[in-house]
């Protein structure tokens, strides 16, 4: 039998998790709110302030006050996936477990051996 044996050196505790998770959470929710905004708020707004232009109902500087800057949404939209893109590194980066081969003694080449796990 050729498999390697393993003792187990150290374990995160899955409650340490919460942490990272609640930050992925967060970010993604705030790149879904900005990809929203970018995707359907700014466009509804500013097609129904023309509506209203070409009906007659508002005049041009009305128009002006109720149209929606898209820049906005998406520098926001921007940020939000940089946010959310550190999370996800930030989270696939943090150390769950960490193992070495069984029977290495000090000293020896099958030391510097390690098998290391991330956060799921």
């Amino acid at each position: 039998n050729n498999e390697k044996k393993w003792t187990l050196l150290y374990h995160r505790s899955p409650s340490r998790a919460s942490y990272p998770r609640a930050l992925f959470g967060v970010s993604g929710f705030n790149l879904t709110y900005w990809t929203w905004y970018v995707a359907d708020f700014v466009p509804s707004v500013n097609s129904s302030a023309h509506t209203k232009a070409e009906l007659g109902q508002i005049d041009a500087q009305t128009l002006d006050m109720l149209l929606v800057d898209p820049n906005m949404g998406y520098v926001g939209l921007g940020m939000a996936s940089i946010i959310w893109l550190g999370a996800f590194l930030y989270s696939r980066q943090l150390v769950s477990a960490i193992w070495a081969p069984m029977g290495a003694s000090s000293g020896e080449e099958q030391r510097s051996v390690l098998a290391v796990s991330s956060l799921k």
